[in-house]
């Protein structure tokens, strides 16, 4: 970053001082940038990697882990995210706001370039063995990286994992209402129901995760996201916890008053639980959410450019 702010030209190039990368290559680099290209990427596995150059498990774990995630979580086609060759323009530099201060700013780099809509190319490179002692530490640095595209993945991180929870939790606890009671029920009643609420906890978390990194300019809208703002409306969601919230206390009522069996008694409180505390959430969250879509004297979340 500080090399970015001192340089003076209009293309820049970067590339690792270890002697991994050959900067004779440089030209492949910079002709792509000549043909309109704003982003260019020497890649190491499109290319050659010699021998020594990289780990067994950098080459064909690490690396082809890492990058297939980034490509599935952004819809990008990249061969290799993590290489330390690149080329771009001072306006695609401008235009990808970059930020991070750490191994993952290798994937920064890629993210922000497929969000700020630049045109990118690949072109292949010789990886050669480094000189000197390396500082990377692949667990530390790995999960940087990792975490870095999960901050930035509410589909995959939260919206996905709360559907499964939240769907197993109800039929579970379906399940668990119409078989004879016992302990044993009683205790999956309470597992199912837990998952439950935690789905919705998670499907929430979600929801504000989306909605806060379209407007941040880090993601794009997606077809589940498109759909769920063209459907939200506070009113209907209110209307809908409030009504989950009260079967919930209904049945908790009968039953208290119907004096049902100690064991089946267990069993239709915890559903009763379960549904006032879904309830609930969907109330507070609904008008939480209503907050990052509100409007205020021209002040706006809608998604911008990086």
């Amino acid at each position: 970053m500080t090399g970015f702010s001192a340089a003076k030209g209009e293309i820049l190039v970067m590339g690792d001082s270890d002697d991994s990368y050959d900067f004779t290559e440089l030209g492949a680099l910079v002709d792509k940038l000549g043909e309109g290209y704003d982003y260019v990427l020497g890649s190491r596995f499109g290319g050659e990697i010699r021998q020594g150059a990289m780990t067994w498990s950098h080459r064909y774990i690490g690396n082809p882990i890492l990058t297939g995630v980034l490509n599935r979580f952004f819809g990008l086609k990249s061969s290799d995210a993590h290489s330390g060759m690149r080329a771009f323009t001072r306006e695609a530099l401008d235009r990808m706001a970059l930020s991070c201060e750490g191994m993952e700013f290798a994937s920064e780099i890629v993210v922000k370039a497929a969000r700020a809509n630049l045109r990118v190319a690949e072109v292949p490179i010789v990886y050669h063995p480094r000189i000197g002692e390396s500082k990377l530490n692949t667990l530390r640095d790995g999960w940087r990286h990792l975490r870095f595209l999960l901050q930035l993945s509410p589909i995959y991180l939260f919206l996905i994992p709360g559907i499964a929870m939240l769907t197993t939790g109800i039929v579970g606890e379906g399940v668990v209402l119409g078989v004879q009671s016992g302990r044993a029920t009683t205790n999956l009643s309470i597992l199912f129901a837990l998952t439950a609420v935690i789905g919705v906890m998670t499907i929430i978390f979600g929801l504000f995760s989306q909605t806060l990194l379209q407007s941040l300019g880090f993601r794009e809208a997606s077809k589940l996201s498109e759909r769920l703002n063209e459907n939200f409306s506070l009113e209907r969601n209110l209307a809908a916890g409030g009504v989950v919230a009260v079967i919930g206390l209904v049945i908790d009522i009968y039953t208290w008053v119907a004096g049902v069996g100690a064991q089946n008694a267990a069993k239709w409180e915890v559903a009763s639980v379960m549904l006032m505390a879904i309830g609930v959430a969907v109330l507070f969250g609904s008008f939480f959410l209503s907050i990052f879509k509100v409007r205020i004297h021209g002040i706006t979340t809608e998604p911008r450019s990086a």
